[in-house]
């Protein structure tokens, strides 16, 4: 009997141990950020292809992580991160990305986390991949350069299977609905010509959206290829400010230039320009677009001439004052 008492105790002793071995302790003191995969590969893949990973945050300190900043290396960036402040004992996810356009062989990127550990502590995490030339694609990106945004603009590329493997192209379509495709087989199972036309009208500004080609080869049954171009509407006046550094010394002089291009009013003339510095010299350059660059020369860098405004008449009645502001930082 004294012998069965001993062994339950010694049990009920084992299974404490056990218990708290197995317990999530906090062990660091303050915030401290892991993430117990910190490398990923993802093997052999597609060029032209955009690959996504999701790595695990984990906060192993007895404080609140703040993550301040996130730093990557190259083109790949940062999609989502679940929570900026991670409570202890808790994980957060933070999804990345990497672009294997135009990039061949074994490539990588790194991201830095940067938290407020007072120790100035951060994490480095690597995505790896072995990128195979499958396919080509030429151009890899479309630029529609400047597009007036109630005309129609029309671009293509071409995409050509590398690996004699045969590829059907059984769709390309846009995420905008901006965009009219087209799919023409110049050599039926390996190179295709994709014809874009814009479906105005077009919002001013940057333009950006992305095409997306499936076809029935599994190593790039899904191709991403970004579009672009500038939507412009009555005029192109770029830049639409005069932004100059001011580094303390006085007596700097700098030069920059406005160009003024046709948009939806193709034929305007210059008239004058007014200029808040008498020391501003001002020239006006012809370009083939039938537009203007007027080049400003000797503007002095200095916070006297910080908020004020450069103007630029036209015998356009509706620009017939265009007006330049100008920012010292």
């Amino acid at each position: 009997m004294k012998n069965m008492k001993y062994t339950i105790i010694i049990f009920i002793v084992l299974v404490t141990i056990i218990i708290n071995g197995c317990k999530k302790t906090n062990n660091v003191d303050g915030p401290w950020l892991e993430c117990k995969q910190s490398v990923y590969d993802f093997g052999k893949v597609s060029n032209y292809k955009m690959l996504e990973h999701t790595f695990l945050l984990y906060n192993n300190g007895n404080m609140p992580v703040e993550v301040n900043d996130i730093h990557s290396s190259c083109s790949c960036n940062v999609k989502q991160l679940e929570n900026e402040t991670i409570q202890p004992g808790k994980t957060t996810r933070l999804v990345t990305s990497m672009d294997t356009t135009g990039k061949k062989g074994l490539v990588e990127s790194k991201y830095i986390v940067k938290t407020n550990d007072p120790n100035g502590q951060s994490i480095e995490l690597t995505l790896k991949a072995d990128v195979q030339e499958y396919v080509d694609i030429k151009p890899g990106s479309v630029y529609f350069g400047r597009i007036i945004s109630d005309e129609q603009s029309e671009a293509s590329f071409m995409i050509s299977s590398l690996d004699n493997n045969k590829i059907d192209i059984v769709k390309a379509k846009t995420t905008s609905k901006k965009i009219k495709t087209k799919i023409e087989a110049i050599n039926e199972g390996s190179d295709y010509k994709i014809s874009l036309q814009t479906i105005p009208p077009l919002d001013e500004g940057v333009f950006k959206d992305t095409i997306q080609i499936e076809t029935n080869n599994s190593k790039y049954n899904n191709i991403q290829i970004p579009v672009s171009g500038i939507v412009i509407g009555d005029l192109f006046i770029s830049p639409p400010k005069i932004s100059m550094v001011y580094d303390g010394q006085d007596g700097v002089y700098t030069t920059r230039s406005i160009e003024i291009s046709p948009g939806k009013i193709k034929n305007f003339k210059i008239l004058h320009t007014d200029i808040p510095d008498q020391s501003i010299k001002v020239e006006y350059q012809s370009l083939d677009t039938g537009g203007y660059l007027v080049w400003l020369k000797d503007i002095p860098v200095s916070k006297e001439i910080d908020g004020k405004e450069f103007f630029i008449y036209t015998d356009i009645p509706a620009y017939e004052k265009i007006k330049i502001p100008i920012i010292i930082k």
